[in-house]
Formats: structure tokens, sequence, C-alpha cells
């Protein structure tokens, strides 16, 4: 095999590979859906969050069951806030 041939082939193996992981990492992007507790959830966060003006309260993760969690960088206070709104 000449060398020609072998940087042809290591190439289009590379490529070949590149679109390969392109592919499965779209698949993995595209495939994830929200269930309707998270869009519920994640609206009513937002809303609660505008309402209270807790800014330093971040959403961290919503279960596909509509379990959340959250944390917050400067006050407990505003946590409550928005724990009393969202269980409201």
């Amino acid at each position: 095999m000449r060398a020609a041939d072998r940087l042809t082939f290591s190439s289009s193996r590379r490529a070949a590979t590149r679109v390969i992981l392109l592919l499965i990492v779209m698949g993995a992007c595209s495939g994830t859906q929200l269930t309707p507790q998270q869009e519920w959830v994640m609206s009513k966060f937002a809303e609660c969050k505008t309402i209270t003006n807790a800014v330093n309260v971040k959403l961290e993760q919503v279960w596909p069951d509509g379990r959340w969690t959250a944390t917050v960088m400067q006050t407990q206070s505003e946590y409550n806030h928005l724990v009393a709104l969202h269980a409201g």
C-alpha cells in the first residue's frame, strides 16, 4: 500500500468516525423531550421567580414526574417565597 493510499484511507476513516459521533450526539439531543409535569414546573418556577423577584434562586433539576430541586445564592427567604408560591 502506498503512502498516499494510507493517508486517504486514514482521512476518510477519521471523517466517518466524526460523522457517526455527530449523529449519535444529534440523536441524543433530539430525543430529549420534557414531560408535561416538567414543563409545568418550569413555567411556574419562572412565574414565581418574577412575582417574588427571587433573582438568586436557580432551578437545578426537574425530574420527569415533576419533582424539582433549586439552589439559592444569598438568602433563604427568596427560596422560601418560591416554595410557598409553587405549593399554592
